[in-house]
């Protein structure tokens, strides 16, 4: 019932995130084998400040399945591949990504974790 849950929620609240900042991740549902490149921009789908972005992705058990570190030097947005810490692609299922930012802009420290479900 959990899971049904889960899967209720991240379908319903694709960009709506846990607690705090919002993310907006493009597109969700995300099927890596097909969409290529998930683009994680601001909720309202504007650019994130310049800055370094650490970007953690964890599984339904929340065991973190791969990490890496983004560093934008103008306002982007982060490109995450859709892989594995070991390169394979991701499992169908709900994922939670944990975005930790250092703003330059705001010279701040943020972190969220935004929920992602994989086809």
């Amino acid at each position: 019932m959990k899971k049904i849950l889960c899967f209720i929620a991240a379908i319903w609240f694709p960009s709506v995130s846990i607690w705090g900042i919002d993310y907006r991740l493009v597109p969700n549902p995300y099927n890596p084998a097909k969409n290529g490149f998930l683009q994680i921009s601001k909720k309202d789908g504007s650019n994130l400040n310049a800055g370094r972005y650490s970007l953690r992705v964890h599984d339904y058990n929340l065991k973190l399945v791969y990490q890496d570190t983004f560093d934008l030097t103008a306002a982007g947005t982060i490109r995450y591949p859709g892989i594995t810490q070991n390169g394979s692609k991701l499992a169908p299922g709900l994922y939670f990504l944990q975005i930790v930012s250092s703003d330059s802009a705001a010279q701040t420290t943020s972190s969220d974790f935004t929920k992602l479900l994989v086809q």
